[in-house]
């Protein structure tokens, strides 16, 4: 039997409501995606996808760094781990009571603190700026306070003279 012709696959696409051909885009013409997280399949596949990422991220990283500390494998090894040892922070401070997220960070810190001045090596300068993270970040969520209910909301503070001369008008 001979292979059917354009004109006769042009109809079965037609009957099955496929078209012929992609429609090209011109290039100023702006394709927009939007992803619906508040689909929880959806939320589950990024979750998971991004969980991956950030994962093979820091491996590369930490094993860079472990294997040839330096400025190189530092200045790239670090920002690849950051978001692995953050993701692991917050998801250990979710569940525990707040107490003992302060108990156990400054407990790290210390040590890391510690091991650093008594065990002095180029990977010992790496290791005890992420000991001291929990404890960081700690405090930069004790400073967010929700406003009180009934209360206006605070305007924030970027740190420049509030009065005098040079202050705002």
């Amino acid at each position: 039997m001979p292979p059917p012709s354009r004109h006769a696959r042009r109809v079965l696409r037609k009957a099955a409501g496929l078209r012929a051909r992609s429609k090209r885009r011109r290039k100023d013409e702006v394709h927009e995606v939007t992803i619906d997280f508040t689909d929880p399949a959806v939320a589950r596949r990024w979750k998971r996808r991004s969980l991956a990422a950030i994962s093979v991220g820091a491996a590369g990283g930490i094993t860079w760094y472990a294997l040839a500390p330096g400025v190189a494998s530092f200045q790239i090894g670090y920002p690849l781990a950051l978001p692995a040892i953050i993701t692991a922070i917050v998801w250990i401070g979710k569940r525990l009571p707040r107490w003992l997220d302060w108990v156990i960070a400054v407990v790290v810190g210390t040590g890391g603190s510690v091991a650093y001045v008594l065990f002095d090596g180029s990977q010992w300068w790496l290791w005890a700026q992420v000991a001291l993270l929990p404890f960081v970040l700690l405090v930069l969520i004790s400073g967010v306070k929700p406003p009180k209910p009934g209360q206006p909301p605070q305007e924030p503070w970027y740190g420049g003279m509030q009065d005098g001369p040079w202050g705002p008008p």
